[in-house]
């Protein structure tokens, strides 16, 4: 009987014991997936320093991961225990060392979970820096598989600059968003300045997310932040965007980068603005245009096109861009029309333009063309019809690239559209590529309001003109030199030329793009209305026997005002060697080589339209 009473006592610790060790040490309400971003200081005034995962057991061990801005991540271990009184779960030890290596100090890191769970608080300390601190980090909660709301679906995100950008892209970064069943959102596009931006973000219980992403892989370089989708009032969710100069979001990226394509200098955090709206796509039989309203039975619609930013001096490229656009039924982004030198037709403005929006995810996307012309022996560049520089001139159309997203809503304030283009430099040795902003106002206006006068420039400009007289520079022609005294013999002489100080005809194609002068045909290599056309068949190849022509034009009326003529021949010539002192005897005593004369002309009074 004893050795029975004694077993039972043995096997009652026993089980006593093993109980012990499985007890759980946290609630249910307290275990599970937890993230918090941290931001210098004060989360309501910092910026973004850094993110936190946890993983909670019942046990109350825990596992986390720890990213900052130096683009690497620090996994740690925690033990939770939980008070029961105050609801709150912390850590033991209260700061738990995170190690960064032999030759770094370690990260401090205090943890409490509150909140019946919900909430996550963090502060990341470091020895003689500013603490790091989240005081709402969440408890992750996948959506209810019974949930009956509209949370599920596609997205339209545009992120703003929050003001002025100093230094920096000045466009808007954007994505394509989906959320899933289970209330995960993805995120697909690109940021400010081009970068790609992907992302896949999980819930909190109130459809909250964050974001810490090191989107150009470089330490100190960041962007971050959080979504929190409320109802938008008709049965659907969007955020509510944070009124300047608070932000939603930050973009940063280090300086000091020589190899860099743009931006090497750094820039940031530059704060941003979210704005996420649904994304309805057209129903069956039924359009884009006809969704946006750009197309209806009362009439069609057009909408504005504004570009700014990346030092872009429009006025230099006029005739270059759309001032009105339309979405047409295959879903194309169509130019209705620009100022006074821009294309008149749809032949026209596909030389120098492109651009659609993929109804399925609200993105848009385009090119336009821009025309420069600048020295490439020297730094500078400047845009054709500004002046005239040393020749060779080169000739550089720049490709540029826009692209953002359809914002599909009525809120007050909300642009129809948002984006960004990125700028190629005309001189890839001396430049660097920079990024501006494209912005469409969400303001519809019937088709061809204000449309300005048609033909005012383009059939002013072509025609025939007489220039009278045409008069030539003498002192800049170098075929006339003493050739005796420098020992060289021109054998020739230049040919081709128009008779100085007489009147002379030129005439523009109506399409622009010949010229012709003195029974000469030159192609059109250079568009700077409404200040000038340049005109020249110079090229790699043809190099002894140019013209180059400028014509200016008036910027009322379209028509020449003034002509600038430079001829470009290669003489034959004899170079006397044997004036040059010393020359050895196998030396031949003279040589044939080719002689550069220039004859310049201009206008001594302004050009007279014929016909």
């Amino acid at each position: 009987m004893k050795n029975l009473l004694k077993h039972l006592v043995v096997l009652l610790v026993a089980s006593t014991s093993a109980f012990a060790a499985v007890a759980p040490v946290l609630p249910a309400s307290h275990v599970g997936s937890y993230e918090a971003l941290l931001f210098t200081g004060d989360e309501a005034t910092g910026t973004p320093a850094g993110f936190i995962t946890l993983t909670t057991t019942s046990t109350g061990k825990a596992t986390g991961k720890l990213t900052i801005d130096d683009s690497k991540v620090y996994p740690f271990l925690a033990t939770f225990g939980y008070d029961a009184g105050s609801d709150l779960a912390t850590t033991s030890p209260a700061v738990i060392n995170i190690s960064r290596g032999a030759t770094l100090p370690a990260f401090g890191l205090s943890l409490a979970i509150k909140n019946l769970g919900q909430a996550l608080e963090s502060t990341l300390t470091l020895t003689g820096a500013t603490n790091r601190v989240a005081t709402t980090g969440a408890k992750l909660t996948p959506r209810a598989k019974t949930a009956t709301d509209k949370l599920p679906g596609k997205y339209t995100l545009a992120f703003t600059p929050s003001g002025n950008v100093a230094v920096g892209p000045s466009g808007s970064g954007y994505a394509a968003g989906t959320v899933d069943a289970a209330g995960v959102l993805k995120l697909a596009g690109k940021l400010s300045d081009g970068t790609a931006l992907t992302a896949s973000l999980l819930p909190d219980a109130n459809r909250g997310y964050r974001l810490y992403l090191n989107a150009l892989r470089v330490p100190g370089s960041y962007f971050a932040g959080k979504i929190s989708l409320v109802s938008n009032g008709s049965d659907g969710f969007h955020v509510v965007t944070a009124t300047a100069p608070a932000a939603d979001f930050w973009y940063a990226k280090p300086g000091n980068r020589p190899k860099d394509p743009s931006y090497r200098a750094g820039f940031g955090p530059l704060p941003l603005l979210l704005t996420m709206e649904p994304w309805v796509l057209p129903g069956k039989g039924q359009t884009l245009a006809q969704l946006l309203g750009v197309m209806t039975v009362g009439g069609n619609f057009q909408f504005g096109f504004d570009v700014s930013g990346a030092g872009l001096d429009l006025d230099q490229y006029l005739g270059t861009l759309p001032l009105k656009l339309t979405i047409d039924a295959k879903n194309a982004l169509v130019p209705v029309f620009g100022d006074n030198s821009a294309p008149s037709s749809v032949a026209e403005w596909a030389k120098i333009w492109t651009g659609k929006v993929d109804p399925a995810t609200g993105v848009f996307s385009g090119t336009f063309t821009l025309t420069d012309i600048f020295d490439p022996d020297g730094p500078s560049a400047e845009p054709i019809g500004v002046g005239f520089q040393q020749l060779p001139l080169k000739i550089v159309k720049r490709k540029v690239a826009f692209q953002g997203v359809l914002l599909n809503t009525a809120e007050a304030g909300v642009p129809l559209a948002a984006g960004n283009f990125i700028l190629p430099p005309v001189d890839a040795k001396t430049q660097t590529t920079l990024a501006g902003d494209i912005t469409i106002p969400d303001v519809l206006t019937p088709l061809g309001t204000g449309t300005p006068p048609p033909g005012l420039i383009s059939s002013g400009t072509a025609g025939t003109y007489e220039v009278n007289p045409f008069h030539r520079i003498e002192e800049f022609d170098l075929s006339k030199l003493p050739s005796e005294a420098l020992g060289i013999k021109v054998n020739g002489k230049m040919s081709g030329l128009p008779v100085n100080d007489t009147k002379v005809p030129f005439t523009i194609s109506p399409d622009l793009t010949t010229l012709t002068i003195n029974g000469r045909k030159v192609p059109l290599a250079g568009d700077s209305r409404p200040v000038s056309l340049l005109f020249t068949d110079a090229t790699k190849t043809n190099y002894k026997n140019t013209l180059t022509v400028v014509v200016y034009l008036n910027t009322s009326t379209g028509q020449a005002s003034g002509i600038f003529a430079l001829y470009v021949q290669h003489l034959s010539a004899t170079y006397n060697l044997g004036a040059i002192p010393g020359l050895p005897s196998y030396v031949p005593k003279s040589i044939t080589a080719p002689f550069p004369a220039l004859a310049i002309y201009d206008n001594q009074s302004a050009p007279v339209k014929v016909k």
